[in-house]
C-alpha cells in the first residue's frame, strides 16, 4: 500500500509538471492564473494571494518559470529578454 501511494503521488506530480509546461507554453496570463487557482491547495496562502491579486507578479513568475524549464528552451530567450527589459535578472543567476 505504501508503494502504491508513492506511485500515485509521482503520477500526480508528473501530470502537474506536464500541465504546467503546457500552460506556460501558451504565455497566456489568464491560463496561468487559472492553473494556479486550480492548484491552489499546493501553494502557501502567502504566495497565492499576491500572485492571484496582481497579474504583474504572476507574469514575472511565469517568465521566471519559463527560464528554468528544460522543456521550454525555445521560449527562454524571449522570457529572459522580457525580464531584463523590466529590470529583473535571470532567475538562474542567484
Amino acid at each position: 500500500m505504501y508503494n502504491q501511494r508513492n506511485t500515485d503521488r509521482l503520477g500526480e506530480s508528473s501530470r502537474y509538471v506536464q500541465e504546467l509546461g503546457r500552460v506556460l507554453r501558451t504565455q497566456d496570463i489568464r491560463q496561468v492564473k487559472q492553473f494556479v487557482f486550480n492548484h491552489e491547495r499546493l501553494y502557501p496562502i502567502e504566495v497565492l494571494e499576491p500572485v492571484l491579486r496582481d497579474e504583474l507578479i504572476l507574469e514575472i513568475a511565469m517568465h521566471q518559470a519559463i527560464c528554468i524549464r528544460t522543456d521550454l528552451t525555445d521560449l527562454q530567450q524571449e522570457s529572459l529578454e522580457w525580464l531584463q527589459s523590466r529590470g529583473y535578472r535571470n532567475p538562474l543567476l542567484f
